[in-house]
C-alpha cells in the first residue's frame, strides 16, 4: 500500500497590539526656537504632542517645565486630551530671574497633577535668553490685574484707567453679565439680550518700544461652538478697534493662554477689550480671563550729537535722543580738555 505523505507549511501570524505611547514632537517659545526677555518676564509655550494607543494610555491632561537639567519644577495642568492623535496647546511660563541663556525641559503626562506615564524629557536647547534690558538695554514695566481685588480699580497703580464696563444689565463688578467676581473676570450674555457686552482697559505706552499682551483664559461646562468671546486692541482710546482673536469653536471647559505682541498699537492711549461677540446666553455659559498683564520695555536712548561749539578749553556738546520713546535733549560739557 502506498501512501501519501503531505507536508502541510503553517504560517503563523503574529499579532502584536500597537503600544501605547506619548511624546513630545516639537515646541516653541514666544512663537520661535527662542525668545530675549528680561529677569521674570512672562512666555508663550506652545506644545505639540502625539499620542498613540487606546483606553486611558494616551491621554494627554498634563504637562511639566522646567529650566535646566535640575531646575526646579511646575506642572500645567490644562486642557486634557482623551484620544490617539496629534494635539497641541499653549500655556504661559516665567523667565528665570537671573540673566543668563536657558534650556527649557518639558514632559507630557497621562494624568492630572503631572502623574502617571509620560514622554520623558524634551530639551529646547538655548530656549529663552534672561537680559536685564530685554536684548537691548533700557527697562521693562508690567501692567497687571490678577482680579484678586473683584472689583474694576484692581492690579497695578500704572494702568491709565480702570475697567470699562459696557453692560446693559451691570451694576459694577459683581453683578450683570461682564464681572470680576471670584478672582477672576466673567463674561456671558444670559439670556442672549444681544447687547454684547465687554470690559477694556487702557495703558499709557507711549514710553515703550515693546509690548506683549499676556492672559490666561478659560471656558465653562456649557459652551458650544457657536458661542464666542473677541478679543480686540484699540489705539486710539476706544475710538476704534482692530480684532486680534475670536475665541470660539469651543465645546464644554476649556483652558488656555495667550502672549500677543501688540507693539504695533503701541500709543499714549492703548485699549485692548474683551467683547462677547455671539451668544453665551445658555446656561453654565461663560468666558473667564485670569492673570493678566502688558510686559512693556523700552530700550536705552541713543545720543545723536547736533552741535558743537567751545569755549577755551571746555567743548560743549548738544543733541537730542533719537530712540523711538524717548523725548527732550541733553547737554554734555567736557572740562579741562585740550
Amino acid at each position: 500500500m502506498k501512501k501519501s505523505l503531505f507536508v502541510g507549511i503553517a504560517l503563523l501570524f503574529f499579532s502584536t497590539p500597537m503600544l501605547a505611547a506619548t511624546f513630545i514632537t516639537s515646541a516653541t517659545v514666544d512663537g520661535g526656537g527662542s525668545t530675549t526677555v528680561t529677569g521674570g518676564a512672562t512666555i508663550s509655550v506652545e506644545v505639540f504632542v502625539t499620542t498613540t494607543g487606546g483606553g486611558n494610555a494616551n491621554d494627554w491632561e498634563s504637562t511639566q517645565w522646567r529650566f535646566g537639567a535640575a531646575g526646579a519644577t511646575t506642572c500645567v495642568d490644562h486642557a486634557d486630551f482623551l484620544s490617539a492623535g496629534n494635539h497641541n496647546l499653549s500655556f504661559n511660563i516665567t523667565a528665570p530671574a537671573t540673566d543668563g541663556t536657558y534650556d527649557l525641559y518639558l514632559v507630557a503626562y497621562r494624568n492630572d497633577t503631572c502623574t502617571g506615564g509620560n514622554s520623558g524629557d524634551f530639551i529646547l536647547n538655548n530656549a529663552v535668553v534672561v537680559s536685564s534690558g530685554g536684548g537691548g538695554g533700557g527697562s521693562c514695566d508690567s501692567f497687571e490685574d490678577d482680579f484678586s481685588s473683584n472689583s474694576f480699580t484692581g492690579g497695578t497703580a500704572n494702568w491709565a484707567t480702570n475697567w470699562i464696563e459696557v453692560d446693559g444689565a451691570g451694576a459694577g463688578a459683581g453683578s450683570g453679565n461682564a464681572q470680576i467676581s471670584g478672582g477672576i473676570l466673567n463674561l456671558d450674555d444670559q439670556p442672549n439680550t444681544g447687547g454684547q457686552p465687554s470690559l477694556a482697559r487702557q495703558a499709557d505706552l507711549s514710553s515703550y518700544n515693546t509690548a506683549t499682551l499676556n492672559f490666561d483664559f478659560s471656558t465653562t461646562a456649557g459652551v458650544d461652538n457657536s458661542d464666542a468671546v473677541t478679543l480686540e486692541i484699540s489705539n486710539d482710546g476706544g475710538g476704534s478697534y482692530n480684532p486680534i482673536e475670536t475665541f470660539t469653536n469651543i465645546n464644554g471647559v476649556f483652558n488656555g493662554s495667550r502672549s500677543i505682541d501688540i507693539t504695533g498699537d503701541i500709543s499714549a492711549n492703548t485699549r485692548f477689550r474683551f467683547r462677547v461677540s455671539n451668544l453665551y446666553g445658555g446656561g453654565n455659559e461663560r468666558f473667564q480671563v485670569d492673570n493678566l498683564q502688558i510686559d512693556a520695555c523700552s530700550s536705552l536712548a541713543t545720543p545723536t550729537v547736533n552741535t558743537l561749539s567751545t569755549d577755551d578749553t571746555t567743548p560743549i556738546l548738544n543733541g537730542t535722543f533719537d530712540s523711538a520713546g524717548s523725548v527732550g535733549s541733553f547737554t554734555v560739557t567736557v572740562e579741562g580738555t585740550t
